[in-house]
């Protein structure tokens, strides 16, 4: 990436002034539309440029220009709504980019409702989960006040991709009683433990263009922003149900990352974690673009809403972990995932040592639970990765 060889200052400068921001949604569309264009899909370009008649666009929850939802009805009137939030790192993103996703889903059975919300440097992630609770509770009474072509009782689910999985499990995370009406919240290649990823972010050499730290408002508070870390103090019994999903072949969230906080909700909510052979960052959410594509994992979401609860997922590349995974299990996930970040952060004259991983000295991330402590875990013998890729 070539803003990332530029002086830290000019980086930051970019980042806090709102023209990486610009950048990044301009590129953004243009390369969509290149896909599209390369593709010779032309029917989608003009779905994507031209509304439907029946889309409801622009609906303001809020007084700032990016508090607005997009509606895309299904033709049930009495089918789940799902209500999605987009990512974009924290700092980017619009609605509009999600206009193929909105008619896929409206056309797989789902009210789609696509929230947009205040981005860095316009407001950090305390703004931002805030937007969204707002946003939800807007949505529910415009539901239940009455909205042509949707029941006023559909359940109401969440779904979050990238740092929009982020902010969306935050916001349940901690409010777990302010939103009684969330039936399932479906976690697309969330970032769940923001101190690992900043060492990740450090490795790949994009963690001062990132607007990943100064969203999060510093190191100091990445491990109040981070769900993982948080859910560990949730109250069992709560009525939260997960749906956490990632793809194995993910190199911008690494997969261990929603394994992570599957770990941390485990026994707490009604949780299941789905990886998936094959897919990477972009393409769990973008190969659900096209109206005629085949997904491997759309039938899991549509089981997960109530929409086809006849699915089995067996012939299907997936690999569940769910509530009943042993403690064996959970130990290799971590062992694996902190072998990972370990590798990353070490640095080149100190390599890691696999037989005393104790002896490895690795960074510490303000407020994470990556620390040294976490290595009780690496001493434990090898075990199988039945369930985990």
């Amino acid at each position: 990436m070539v803003l990332t060889r530029l002086p830290t200052k000019w980086q930051h400068t970019i980042r806090d002034s709102g023209i990486g921001r610009f950048l990044a949604d301009t590129l953004a569309l243009f390369a969509g539309l290149a896909t599209l264009v390369s593709e010779r899909q032309f029917n989608l370009i003009k779905s994507f440029i031209v509304p439907a008649e029946k889309w409801e666009l622009g609906v303001k929850y809020g007084s700032h220009g990016s508090q607005f939802m997009d509606f895309y009805p299904a033709s049930n009137p009495n089918a789940p709504v799902l209500a999605f939030v987009h990512g974009g790192a924290w700092g980017s993103g619009m609605p509009y980019f999600y206009r193929l996703f909105g008619t896929r889903m409206a056309k797989e059975g789902f009210h789609c409702v696509i929230i947009g919300y205040r981005t860095y440097p316009t407001t950090d992630v305390r703004g931002q989960i805030e937007d969204i609770y707002q946003a939800l509770q807007f949505l529910r009474k415009r539901i239940s006040s009455g909205i042509s072509g949707i029941s006023q009782r559909c359940p109401i689910y969440l779904s979050g991709h990238s740092s929009g999985a982020h902010i969306s499990s935050q916001l349940l995370l901690e409010r777990p009683r302010k939103l009684p009406f969330i039936e399932g919240f479906v976690a697309l290649a969330g970032v769940f433990d923001i101190g690992r990823h900043y060492i990740f972010e450090t490795q790949r050499r994009v963690a001062e263009i990132s607007p990943m730290k100064p969203a999060n408002n510093g190191l100091k508070n990445f491990g109040k922003n981070s769900p993982a870390l948080i859910a560990k103090h949730l109250t069992r019994g709560l009525s939260l149900r997960f749906l956490i999903m990632h793809g194995n072949d993910d190199k911008v969230v690494p997969a261990a990352s929603s394994k992570q906080l599957h770990r941390a909700v485990k026994g707490k909510i009604d949780s299941q974690l789905v990886v998936l052979d094959g897919v990477g960052h972009g393409e769990i959410l973008t190969d659900m673009f096209f109206p005629d594509k085949e997904i491997s994992y759309l039938g899991i979401i549509k089981k997960f809403c109530g929409i086809d609860t006849s699915y089995t997922g067996k012939d299907q590349k997936a690999k569940f972990l769910k509530n009943a995974t042993t403690e064996e299990d959970t130990k290799d996930i971590f062992r694996q995932s902190t072998l990972s970040m370990m590798k990353l952060s070490a640095p080149r004259n100190n390599p890691i040592s696999l037989n005393n991983p104790s002896e490895t000295q690795i960074p510490m991330v303000a407020g994470s639970s990556f620390s040294s402590t976490s290595l009780q875990f690496l001493k434990a013998p090898r075990l199988r990765r039945s369930s985990v890729k």
